[in-house]
């Protein structure tokens, strides 16, 4: 079984400005705030932010609600058309996948309500947790631009095979306004400050629409249209790509285990015709990673194995 952990605690709070990235969270009128990284450890597994003993389902972050409770104005109408979450540790187990989900806002309970959309999966193993500052937010594209006009909720859909956590801002750096929210293993939600006693944010940011978002009527899952030989390999992989959608751009990325990012590319013209790109892998050191790939209609991952 592959494994890999890595735990990250109270990390410099010049990585985690939540103000920097204000052009992702401007339209939506919610001024979250800055504070000092940190991801808590649950009493005997996992973390209160992601997977623990709790046996918690979501976790999600709050945006654009009531500004008598939350310092936060009603979002504006805005296109999203991805989410950036913070990832500062995982585990493998048996290679699942994350997903969010976006949801209004319930008018009595403030809790999450309506299921307004589900992104694209990323598999654990691409998720990068090397806080390198080019790549630390991995980006989950929306099947469609969601266009939205009152509060609403971002959530992180825990896997269950394997184990993720996201990051947090430190106690009392919420300031009370409880726009944290655990879905628990009954179903329930409830605030964080409420059921697990920290006033915490989780870094969780929705985006404006982007040029890869696409059409509702186009959602395809591209992982099971993608083959790669040989594999195990030695140096050179095939990849190759099948799909009935017409495809104008491919860009692709390779991590480790780790999930520090090693290549980024994009497609030529001639390899998106013949569905197929050749990747070098001579330099890559004996062991496992994963690829990741973006079209303009589609979205898939999955792994390889380097051998000497």
């Amino acid at each position: 079984m592959e494994k890999t952990y890595v735990f990250i605690l109270l990390i410099a709070s010049s990585l985690f400005t939540i103000n920097s990235f204000a052009h992702e969270t401007d339209t939506l009128k919610c001024n979250l705030v800055a504070g000092t990284p940190t991801i808590y450890p649950a009493p005997t597994l996992g973390f209160i932010s992601g997977n623990n003993n709790f046996l918690d389902l979501e976790i999600a972050q709050k945006y654009g609600i009531d500004t008598a409770v939350t310092d936060c104005a009603a979002a504006d109408s805005s296109d999203m058309g991805e989410v950036a979450v913070w990832f500062g540790a995982k585990t493998l187990g048996i290679n699942d996948s994350v997903r969010v989900k976006i949801y209004s806002v319930h008018p009595t309970t403030g809790a999450p309500d309506q299921l307004l959309s589900t992104s694209f999966p990323l598999a654990v193993g691409v998720l990068d947790t090397s806080m390198t500052l080019d790549t630390f937010l991995m980006e989950f594209l929306l099947p469609a631009p969601l266009i939205l006009t009152d509060s609403f909720f971002v959530s992180v859909v825990l896997p269950v095979g394997d184990i993720v956590g996201v990051i947090s801002n430190t106690d009392g750096q919420g300031q009370g306004k409880k726009l944290g929210w655990i879905k628990q293993n009954t179903g329930v939600w409830s605030d964080v400050e409420t059921l697990r006693n920290l006033d915490i944010d989780f870094a969780i940011f929705p985006k404006p629409d982007a040029e890869e978002t696409v059409g509702i009527n186009d959602l395809n899952d591209l992982s099971n249209n993608i083959t790669l030989y040989p594999n195990p390999v030695s140096d050179n992989l095939i990849l190759r790509l099948e799909t009935k959608q017409k495809i104008n751009s491919v860009k692709m990325t390779i991590t480790d285990l780790q999930g520090k990012t090693l290549r980024k590319s994009t497609w030529t013209s001639s390899e998106i015709q013949k569905g197929e790109k050749q990747i070098d892998t001579s330099n890559l050191p004996s062991g496992t990673y994963f690829y990741s790939i973006i079209t303009d209609k589609e979205q898939g991952t999955g792994k390889f194995v380097v051998i000497e």
